[in-house]
């Protein structure tokens, strides 16, 4: 069985070239996961070895970037390969939504830099976690072992796992989180039901009768985001994973030489090969106007082959397109995720 899956943007610019694809995850209802990838760099010029040669800073240096040859100032010619280093690797992004199988975005997610993937459960809380259509924390890291992720970032905790200063600090149980609200956060009482029986007392509610494996019940009820890190950490088979929060940020350092990680992206020419893939952008006042018409979804062009779930993926694909071209600076992409603490049951 081959899972589709999208080009939903290309872009060239002076930076070099950028692709965003998409495939469909396994979930309760639709979902899809992205794959950015940037295109290989070329390496870093040598300005010592430059002036050495009678070449101080200057346009020139321009040139030699873009592969022409050039003179100083005594007729010598000076080459590309003489003074720049060998190409740097492009980085590789991996955002997954909802899953609880993601093998049809493997193949286009081999190396990547990043892999951010939900962690909704812990690993005692495996099948329960298939029935919901959610990843455990092993899960996660087998995925990025798999795919041979540089770093794993985990979100979509279910709202059991705290951490563990709020675990200290609460008691673990339902009453004393509302007090931890009311005292410590200035919650006020007619506020707190806000926070809903789905936020507070579900998974702490006591069950009908007794688990028949009381250590794995301890076990499940006793985990902090903290642990399902450790357990990400021992399925990918290193400790590159940390635990995403509201409004938190995660810099890909640009790497200057390639390494076994680089390599397993592949070649990935004919991925940037292809002609210029742009999202469809719709005025807000124009998509309601046309949705109380009668319309609905995204609007998709004549002659879009990707269908409805392709238009919807174009949609988000070049948010997030955009959103990565914008934060580059040189060296470092930001990644900006959260909120990372969903309800477990939501799709």
């Amino acid at each position: 069985l081959e899972l589709p899956h999208w080009t939903i943007h290309r872009h060239t610019d002076a930076q070099g070239t950028t692709v965003v694809r998409a495939a469909p995850l396994r979930h309760a209802v639709p979902c899809i996961g992205y794959v950015i990838d940037e295109s290989d760099v070329s390496g870093r010029i040598d300005a010592a070895k430059c002036t050495a040669m009678g070449l101080p800073p200057g346009r020139k240096y321009t040139y030699l970037k873009e592969g022409q040859s050039v003179q100083n100032d005594a007729g010598e010619w000076i080459h590309p390969e003489d003074v720049i280093g060998g190409s740097r690797p492009g980085r590789k992004l991996c955002l997954l939504g909802d899953t609880c199988d993601s093998i049809g975005i493997a193949k286009l997610a081999l190396g990547a830099d990043l892999l951010v993937h939900e962690s909704t459960f812990a690993d005692v809380k495996h099948e329960e976690a298939l029935y919901k259509g959610h990843s455990t924390s092993t899960m996660a890291g087998e995925f990025a072992k798999m795919i041979k992720a540089r770093n794993l970032l985990l979100t979509h905790f279910s709202n059991r796992y705290g951490t563990e200063k709020n675990h200290r600090e609460t008691g673990g149980s339902a009453a004393n989180f509302r007090n931890y609200k009311r005292e410590k956060q200035g919650v006020k009482d007619e506020n707190l039901a806000v926070l809903g029986d789905d936020d507070l007392d579900d998974d702490m509610a006591l069950p009908e009768s007794a688990p028949e494996d009381m250590k794995a019940a301890m076990q499940a009820e006793l985990h902090t985001v903290e642990g399902l890190v450790r357990e990400a950490a021992a399925a990918k088979g290193d400790s590159r994973v940390v635990a995403a929060s509201d409004f938190f940020s995660f810099n890909i350092t640009r790497r200057e030489e390639f390494d076994d990680i680089d390599i397993a992206k592949g070649d990935r020419t004919s991925v940037f090969a292809g002609p210029s893939v742009l999202p469809q952008l719709e005025d807000v006042d124009e998509a309601r106007r046309r949705i109380n018409g009668g319309g609905s979804g995204y609007r998709i062009g004549a002659g879009d082959a990707l269908g409805r779930a392709g238009g919807e993926a174009a949609a988000a694909g070049g948010t997030v397109a955009a959103e990565s071209a914008a934060m580059k600076d040189g060296r470092h992409l930001n990644t900006a995720v959260g909120p990372a603490k969903e309800g477990e049951t939501e799709g």
